[in-house]
């Protein structure tokens, strides 16, 4: 007869914390003014919640997070995990600017290899002796109790623990009575390490300058329009290909964008004196949320269909890379018309470039 068996958890089966796609991206859209001075860090609620700052320190009870000029003190027991974010890249910056100091990705999965492991609580050969200084395999990975992993360049070991150096944290004491596992190669990430490596800010898109009208250049024009389908505010899809046989104008936008905010009652009141059975109308936000788009419709009072392009997709297929953007594609397909920026004339060639593409099909 077996009895007396007890259980104990190993500690590092630690899965990867849960928050939902649509807030990691809004989370890692960096807007222009905050560009110089670029947030560090990401906390990971358990709820889901993610809250982008710097974190200036730590204790056994609380998280220490700067944003912006406030403060923070978050509960420690309200953090599921806390992510180093590594910079935008400068592409639409004329300064370049001194790399982020980031914690190092995780090393990718390597082929099966023969490793040394050390045991916390096993007494093998290869294991440090306390106070023992390291000559050799400095750099070691430690599997903590908690779940967490540790690459430090350890110093020595002594009988209250390691002594070391981690890249990011600086010189460490790590406790023994928290150690599971060290390993002296690369071990392989966890699916914790996989979720949270590799995150980077993305600026969002810079506003254009007034007058910077490209219809004329645009190697879109004359060339078919990229097809996409994109969510609807009111929750229905927007497909291209349905639309066919009308005249499309897209306005690529965001709340945020000033020339956006000026120019788009006038896009619409340009908009407004054509057929809606022959010119469809859509106003592409680009990477903001619905409830980001309604506040903003509210307070402006617009009226208007607005589609979603939340990674910006779709606005990478039209060459996007500063807003306002807008397109006029004709009833076969085909691109038009092409202006950047906000300008005093804007609408008026809008205008024009719609009633072309229309008196052009009507003379076929």
């Amino acid at each position: 007869v077996l009895s007396d068996f007890t259980t104990s958890g190993a500690g590092i089966g630690v899965g990867a914390p849960s928050f939902a796609d649509d807030a990691k991206r809004e989370a890692l859209l960096l807007p222009r003014t905050r560009r110089d001075v670029p947030p560090r860090h990401i906390l990971i609620g358990r709820n889901g919640d993610l809250l982008r700052g710097e974190i200036e320190a730590k204790s056994g009870s609380d998280v220490l997070l700067r944003v912006g000029l406030e403060q923070y003190k978050v509960p420690i027991e309200r953090v599921a995990a806390a992510v180093w974010v590594g910079e935008a890249d400068a592409t639409m910056d004329k300064v370049a600017k001194k790399p982020a100091a980031v914690a190092p990705p995780a090393p990718a999965a390597q082929p099966a290899r023969r490793r040394r492991v050390v045991n916390a609580d096993a007494k093998q050969e290869e294991e440090a002796k306390p106070g023992r200084v390291l000559d050799s395999f400095s750099t070691q990975w430690l599997d903590l109790t908690n779940g967490g992993r540790l690459k430090v360049e350890v110093e020595a070991w002594t009988p209250e623990g390691v002594i070391g150096t981690h890249a990011v944290l600086g010189p460490c004491r790590i406790p023994s009575e928290i150690i599971h596992r060290v390993s002296l190669g690369e071990p392989v990430p966890s699916s914790a390490q996989e979720a949270l490596s590799h995150w980077k800010f993305e600026n969002t898109l810079d506003p254009n300058p007034p007058g910077q009208d490209e219809a004329d250049v645009s190697p879109l024009v004359g060339t078919p329009a990229p097809p996409f389908t994109m969510k609807m505010l009111e929750g229905e899809d927007f497909k291209l290909t349905a639309a066919k046989g009308k005249v499309v104008v897209l306005d690529f936008w965001a709340s945020w964008c000033a020339p956006c905010v000026r120019s788009l009652p006038l896009v619409l009141d340009a908009i407004a004196g054509f057929p809606p059975d022959k010119v469809a109308f859509l106003a592409v936000n680009q990477g903001e949320t619905p409830e980001q788009v309604k506040q903003f419709m509210s307070v402006r009072g617009f009226v208007m269909p607005v589609g979603f392009d939340p990674e910006m997709t779709v606005g990478k297929s039209f060459g996007v890379d500063s807003i306002p953007y807008t397109v006029v594609i004709d009833p076969a397909g085909t691109v038009t018309y092409v202006s950047l920026g906000a300008s005093p004339d804007g609408a008026t060639k809008l205008a024009e470039a719609v009633t072309k593409a229309l008196d052009a099909t009507a003379s076929e």
